[in-house]
């Protein structure tokens, strides 16, 4: 095993704790996740220690050799990329107001009509200008059968 430099070990610790805060933060939000839901807070909103928590959004989500499953994910770019596990970009879908946020590393020249389009996890979610949404029940249903 090779040794590190200071400065890259130093480096490496401060990725470590920054991505063990990320994890810690990804499990707070999930254990006050059903309290979200029925607080009198708009949007799915919760207050801890007097500090809102991030909205959680309805999303489908599309694993290879899995059928797509819907989940409830953090509103937020680092949980979209936790998911994928990859760099994400996005693409409109077949349905208006719906986008597909896929692993970056592979390109797509056309929008995917189906699944076997794009490679990897990917996302589906609706955005309402540049703003990530829920999707509606008839989204789901429509996406689930066209990228199944």
């Amino acid at each position: 095993m090779r040794a590190c430099s200071v400065n890259s070990c130093a480096g490496l610790q401060r990725l470590i704790l920054l991505d063990e805060q990320v994890r810690i933060n990804l499990f707070q939000e999930a254990k006050h996740r059903d309290r979200v839901r029925n607080s009198a807070l708009p949007e799915a909103h919760a207050l801890i220690g007097g500090e809102a928590l991030l909205k959680w959004i309805t999303v489908i989500v599309v694993e290879p050799g899995k059928a797509p499953d819907v989940r409830e994910l953090p509103n937020n770019l680092k949980a979209f990329e936790l998911t994928i596990q990859a760099y994400i970009e996005s693409v409109e879908t077949i349905r208006p107001r719906c986008v597909i946020l896929y692993d970056g590393s592979y390109t797509l020249t056309q929008k995917p009509f189906s699944r076997v389009d794009i490679q990897g996890t990917f996302i589906i979610l609706r955005v309402d200008g540049s703003e990530p949404i829920s999707l509606s029940k008839e989204d789901i249903d429509i996406l689930t059968e066209v990228y199944k």
